[in-house]
């Protein structure tokens, strides 16, 4: 049987596992959603009857619990829309921290907001798509130019430890060249460890009303409270399947951590490819 017949064979298995992932929820490394996931793997790797192996790993989880800004208009705050947090940026008291806006043109400027609230922006640019997407045929439908979230927070998005140096209170990331709708939710950038300086993400439209208020010494107050967890645990589990060539190894990896069914449902498409290669018998 080929591996487009298994699939199509097995495929409401394949999908009831993917509505068991989403159930989880969000799996935000070490939480309790990607436990879950974990441990659901492990499971379906031991009905396949195949070894489960596991690499512990340690590291400072942050969490975060509540994530919120306003500014003070006439003496009332009033909230701006947060479209997300900035992961692993700081935290702040459960009252927050209120501070002058300054808005800076670059992170270079952050030493003219120390003891303030920095308001940057953060352009998602326009990339030629090439350079992200492999060129194939099947692939003609797309632009030749795009925009990729992940690419401008995690190129163009504030160094915030070097914020936090210059005593930047928190910092408010403007996204240019993005919709709220796009934004909203995302968990960006996911590669910086844990730092010392508050940071939320807003709309062009908020940045713009910010953007005003700084010109004119307004003020904000930043409330991001995080759980963090230090020496917290997670774990890299595999999976060995044995081939007639003892000398070559093929390694095939994804990660299980993601916000959401599509980032990342990679393990589920290798449960799939375990339980294929696995019934297949070693031939000479």
């Amino acid at each position: 049987m080929s591996i487009q017949d298994f699939v199509k064979e097995h495929s409401d298995h394949i999908w009831n596992m993917l509505i068991k992932m989403n159930s989880f929820g969000p799996r935000y490394t070490g939480n309790d959603a990607h436990q879950q996931y974990i441990q659901f793997i492990k499971e379906q790797l031991k009905e396949m009857k195949l070894p489960v192996y596991i690499d512990q790993h340690q590291f400072d989880r942050w969490e975060v619990l509540q994530a919120r800004l306003s500014v003070d208009m006439e003496g009332k705050p009033v909230q701006i829309p947060v479209l997300s947090y900035y992961p692993y940026s700081g935290v702040t008291p459960e009252a927050g921290v209120s501070g002058e806006l300054v808005f800076c043109k670059n992170k270079r400027q952050f030493k003219k907001a120390a003891g303030k609230i920095a308001v940057i922006n953060v352009n998602n640019i326009l990339l030629p798509t090439r350079l992200i997407f492999h060129p194939r045929k099947a692939a003609h439908f797309l632009p030749a130019f795009m925009r990729h979230c992940v690419v401008g927070s995690t190129l163009l998005g504030p160094n915030l430890t070097d914020a936090g140096k210059f005593g930047v209170i928190g910092v408010i990331c403007v996204w240019k060249h993005c919709t709220d709708a796009e934004a909203k939710g995302q968990y960006l950038p996911f590669t910086t460890p844990l730092q010392n300086c508050p940071a939320l993400w807003v709309g062009e439209k908020g940045g713009k009303e910010l953007k005003r208020m700084a010109k004119e010494h307004g003020k904000a107050r930043i409330v991001l409270t995080a759980r963090i967890e230090k020496e917290a645990v997670s774990e890299t589990i595999y999976t060995m399947i044995p081939g007639k060539n003892s000398a070559e190894t093929i390694l095939i990896n994804t990660h299980t951590d993601g916000p959401n069914a599509c980032e990342e449902n990679g393990g589920i498409a290798l449960l799939a490819l375990a339980d294929y290669y696995a019934g297949l018998p070693i031939q000479d």
